[in-house]
């Protein structure tokens, strides 16, 4: 199946296996087995069923030094449509860590290129007690061709709810590692995304109510400038005609969202 994606040819295999210029990428899979401590209920669930695939450095080989001359990485993930007990196919979830300029932590640009996405963002706070509370809750809807930033500061767990699979880019910071723990600790986000609708994670106490958001609108509430601009091309093509544009992704001052 090619996928669309301006300035880089792109195929997906029946099982997830995805071609760049002709070239198969190997991917880091994410098992059941590795997910357990997130789901909802993993009961009857094969272990080593892989949940999700990433490829990593996923643009062309000539293209690589000028994302890593501006400390960025393009990744793909392919997120299949299956079932995780209840819940809809989802990623584990995680945090970034502190930025160029603290105490922002580092922000990252998703793109669908097939399928349509949930992203699940959750924002922390310190309570007067020292125990860690979720003061606010997007559940973000993106689909093929459209973009969503992910703030700083904001935790995130993508959602495949259709029936095709999820294939969506990301460019990145390079250099920082994906804090998973907190996700972990309290099996899963904020909140579980099932049949039946999204349920409150029991393991969090006081929880905002999930604000329902198309991705244009978020885009625009993090930085105006940024979200139309974004929306004239795809990211690949957008980063090779213009790399400087995407230094926010490293030095994150104006797309703080409040």
């Amino acid at each position: 199946m090619k996928i669309r994606n301006a300035g880089l040819l792109t195929e997906l295999s029946s099982d997830f296996r995805l071609s760049i210029e002709g070239q198969e990428l190997g991917p880091d899979i994410r098992t059941v087995k590795q997910m357990r401590p997130v789901l909802l209920d993993a009961d009857g669930l094969k272990v080593g069923q892989g949940t999700y695939f990433m490829y990593r450095e996923a643009g062309k080989p000539d293209d690589r030094s000028l994302f890593a001359d501006r400390s960025l990485r393009y990744d793909i993930t392919v997120v299949p449509s299956v079932m995780l007990g209840s819940e809809y196919n989802k990623t584990l979830g995680h945090y970034h860590p502190d930025s160029v300029r603290p105490p922002l932590s580092y922000p990252e640009l998703y793109e669908v290129l097939h399928g349509t996405a949930h992203y699940l963002l959750q924002k922390r706070k310190s309570s007067p007690a020292g125990t860690l509370e979720i003061e606010r809750c997007f559940l973000v809807e993106c689909r093929a061709g459209e973009k969503a930033i992910m703030p700083p500061d904001y935790g995130h767990i993508t959602v495949n709810k259709g029936q095709a699979p999820v294939v969506m880019d990301n460019i990145v910071e390079r250099t920082f590692k994906s804090v998973y723990e907190p996700y972990i600790q309290r099996r899963g986000g904020a909140y579980y995304v099932t049949t039946t609708g999204e349920k409150k994670n029991p393991s969090f106490k006081n929880l905002p109510e999930l604000e329902r958001i198309r991705a244009p609108e978020f885009n625009r509430m993090v930085n105006a400038e940024i979200a139309e601009a974004l929306e004239k091309g795809y990211a690949y093509a957008l980063y090779l005609e213009n790399p400087d544009f995407f230094s926010w992704l490293v030095d994150p001052k104006d797309v703080e969202l409040w």
